[in-house]
């Protein structure tokens, strides 16, 4: 979104690598703004749980038409953290989350992810998976699948062929 470019301008530095697009994930026009001469890491790390699922298909799946080579980081919360934020979900008594309508549980990610367009390979874990040992109690409680499956939010890396 821009009000994001725009933030991040003001707190990261620039980087040459770096090509910041002010526009909606969803106004497919972005695409025509990524140079053409370089595969794309394309990051949408905390965005598609704001999105309809039909539109985080849509997405990723013109992502994988558009980007052939190209690699792709989002992230995932399950269905069960989704739905309560579509009913109000109060974080603190002066927060309430913002509605998230797409969740799909870690154990489903990989199908999902490969049934996208053009995917060579794709690999899932949950939030801990990077840093086992530094999060080891949440690491070992996401190992029980009916828990994993009810509350572990997800990591997802996705490489186009």
């Amino acid at each position: 979104m821009p009000e994001s470019i725009e933030t991040r301008k003001r707190l990261l530095p620039a980087h040459e690598n770096h090509k910041l697009i002010s526009r909606s994930a969803l106004d497919f026009a972005w695409m025509d703004d990524v140079p053409s001469n370089h595969i794309p890491f394309i990051s949408a790390a905390g965005l598609l749980m704001y999105f309809e699922e039909k539109d985080v298909l849509e997405l990723l799946n013109k992502i994988g038409e558009r980007f052939r080579g190209a690699e792709l980081f989002f992230d995932a919360i399950p269905p069960s953290l989704s739905a309560k934020t579509l009913t109000g979900f109060k974080v603190t008594s002066s927060y309430t989350a913002p509605r998230m309508p797409w969740g799909i549980q870690t154990d489903d990610l990989y199908p999902f992810a490969m049934s996208l367009e053009n995917v060579q390979d794709a690999t899932v874990q949950t939030y801990a998976g990077p840093y086992p040992k530094a999060m080891w109690p949440y690491n070992w409680v996401t190992k029980i699948g009916p828990i994993r499956r009810a509350f572990a939010p997800s990591l997802v890396h996705v490489v186009f062929k």
